[in-house]
């Protein structure tokens, strides 16, 4: 939950302030680029966590290999699906969707392997509400700041960006502190 509340808030920012990030960070040259990297961005979400750390744990490198290999087949078969009708970003699109399956697999050789619902371990309502405020609050700041003009408007959502972060972790710290003291 601490790594979501930087990462979040850090995926919302990069999604509703691309073309900005782009530009800061690339200039005009690269801005065709855009799209992939947008695409590409929906990893972000799924490094709040290392998905294979239970296995290593219990010494199952059995099971990550094979999660590495479905992964690999996976984004193959998507490249060749994708590719045609969208180009690189079906390229891009075909390893996002790949990873997605790879963390599901993951997860639900976890909870196999500690018998327990992946819900045990793996908060999704805590994530999507993480995600949903964050959501929100750069979305809403993203509208409101749109009457500025760049750089103003990006470094407005920085700011929201760092607020947000801040709060998300305050807030997950003290929560984790009062769960402690129970």
């Amino acid at each position: 939950l601490m790594l979501a509340s930087i990462v979040f808030p850090a995926f919302c920012f990069l999604l509703f302030y691309n073309f900005e990030f782009f530009t800061f960070i690339f200039s005009n040259k690269y801005v065709e680029a855009t799209p992939i990297f947008i695409i590409c961005l929906f990893v972000l979400p799924l490094r709040i966590t290392n998905f294979t750390a239970v296995l290593q744990s219990y010494k199952r490198s059995d099971l990550i290999v094979k999660g590495a290999a479905i992964d690999l087949l996976i984004v193959i078969i998507l490249m060749i699906i994708l590719f045609p009708a969208l180009e690189l970003k079906g390229l891009a699109l075909a390893f996002v969707l790949s990873t997605y399956v790879q963390a599901a697999y993951y997860l639900w050789h976890t909870g196999k392997l500690i018998n327990k619902p992946v819900s045990y371990f793996f908060p999704f309502k805590k994530l999507l509400l993480i995600m949903l405020v964050s959501i929100t609050t750069i979305a809403c700041g993203y509208l409101l700041l749109r009457i500025f003009i760049y750089p103003y408007n990006f470094i407005g959502g920085i700011i929201t960006c760092s607020f947000l972060i801040l709060y998300l972790l305050w807030y997950n710290y003290r929560k984790g502190l009062r769960a402690a003291a129970e």
